[in-house]
Parts: C-alpha cells; sequence; structure tokens
C-alpha cells in the first residue's frame, strides 16, 4: 500500500502487480487478447524526440494494443504529444477497435524543439483528456492510468499537476531516456517502483516486460478523509 498524506486529505493508491515474475508477457506477440481489467490507459509522449525515438514508442505502443482487450467496455487508449504546447492525438474514445488505433498511431511524428513542458502536458491530460466526455470513465470508478515518455527534463514545474493527478486517483508512471531527469520522473510518478530509465526508446520494443505488466495489472484507489467527507473510490 502506497500513501501520500496532504493535510486532511489522503490518496491511498494499491498497486496491484499481479504476476511479477516477468513471464507474465513472454512475448509481445500473442494472438488473443490478454485477460485484463478495465482501465484507461494515456501515453503523453514528448514529441521533440528524433524520429528513431518516436519509431520505438509507436511500435511499442502498437505491440501493447495487440495483446490487449480494446473496447469501449475493456481497455481504452489514449495518445497525447507535448514539446512546449500540449496536444492530445487520440482520445479513450476516438477509436474501439485494435485496427482503428493502430492506423491512428501513424500520426505520432517527432517535432523538434529544444524544451518541453512537462507540467503543462500533465495539466492538459487532466483538464482535456481524463474527462467523460473525451472517453475516461474515471466517474465509474475504472483505473486511470498515464505512462508519460520524455527525453527531457521539463522546462516548466511539474509539481502542481502531479499533485492535481494524485488527487483524483490518478496512476503516473514515467519513462526516461537521454537527457530526462530521472529525479523529476521519480517526482511525477505515483511510486519510484514505476518509473523506468532507458538508454535509447528502441529499448522499449525489445523488453517490454515490465512496464506492460504494470499498465495491465495496477489498480488505483482513491479515499479522500475529513470530518464530514466521504470516500471516493477508484477501483476495476
Amino acid at each position: 500500500m502506497l500513501l501520500w498524506t496532504m493535510g486532511k486529505n489522503r490518496l491511498l493508491l494499491y498497486a496491484l502487480l499481479g504476476i511479477m515474475a516477468f513471464g507474465l508477457f513472454p512475448k509481445l506477440e500473442a494472438q488473443e487478447a490478454l485477460a485484463v481489467g478495465k482501465r484507461d490507459i494515456i501515453f503523453l509522449i514528448d514529441s521533440s524526440m528524433g524520429a528513431t525515438s518516436i519509431n520505438g514508442v509507436r511500435e511499442f505502443i502498437k505491440r501493447f494494443i495487440d495483446t490487449m482487450p480494446i473496447g469501449p467496455d475493456q481497455v481504452q487508449v489514449g495518445v497525447a504529444m507535448f514539446s512546449t504546447i500540449p496536444k492530445s492525438e487520440i482520445n479513450l474514445n476516438s477509436f474501439s477497435s485494435k485496427e482503428s488505433l493502430i492506423s491512428a498511431l501513424a500520426r505520432i511524428k517527432p517535432k523538434p524543439s529544444v524544451e518541453v513542458n512537462i507540467g503543462a502536458a500533465l495539466d492538459f491530460v487532466r483538464t482535456n483528456m481524463l474527462r467523460p466526455e473525451s472517453g475516461s470513465r474515471i466517474n465509474d470508478r475504472v483505473t486511470q492510468l498515464v505512462l508519460l515518455l520524455t527525453s527531457k527534463k521539463s522546462k516548466d514545474s511539474v509539481q502542481q499537476p502531479t499533485e492535481a493527478l494524485r488527487q483524483i486517483g490518478v496512476l503516473t508512471l514515467a519513462v526516461g531516456s537521454k537527457a530526462a531527469d530521472e529525479a523529476e520522473l521519480k517526482q511525477i510518478a505515483f511510486d519510484e517502483t514505476v518509473v523506468f530509465m532507458r538508454k535509447d526508446f528502441r529499448l522499449l520494443v525489445r523488453d517490454p516486460t515490465e512496464i506492460v505488466s504494470r499498465l495491465s495489472t495496477l489498480t488505483g484507489v482513491f479515499v479522500t478523509e475529513g470530518p464530514t467527507e466521504t470516500g471516493n473510490i477508484l477501483q476495476t
């Protein structure tokens, strides 16, 4: 059990890591979808990475989708890109089939930039993508996950955007490469065990097991405690 205390409010996030012997996903070439509980997953991608890194990220997401039971009553996937300005590429309710999602991944392309604003990107996901009209099932207590992938340290502050996501029970994970700041990623992630540093984003395709297993098994629980407050729970 992981616990953050923020005044009278407590954010309790239970990490149910499932089978963590890393034999859960020996290959991402499975023909049949794995048994995975309902969840909304947003991939938040640093668009300033080069074409080689973006291609690696795209292929990783494609193979991840191949293994998931995709659909409005199962696993939903969204994608946002950012450098200094964030942009939604795929909303959680944009596509309901693997084929349409994978086809849409072709729009994920690099956008050169010397700086990135991760704080603004996290805020964008919370205010624009984790909403019912964008497909989020947060009001139905479906687990919400955000996987940040970045190659740079943020120009803006990530503290308040990170706390805002935690307060609504979102489980944020992070993958960093090149000039990404590991300490910053640990601040963003809901727990240090879900921060992954990679020398090259192409390694996501070569060895995806650890990250895929967490995206597939984590379940978040949000409880607000106070003198007259009641609990709000996120669970699968």
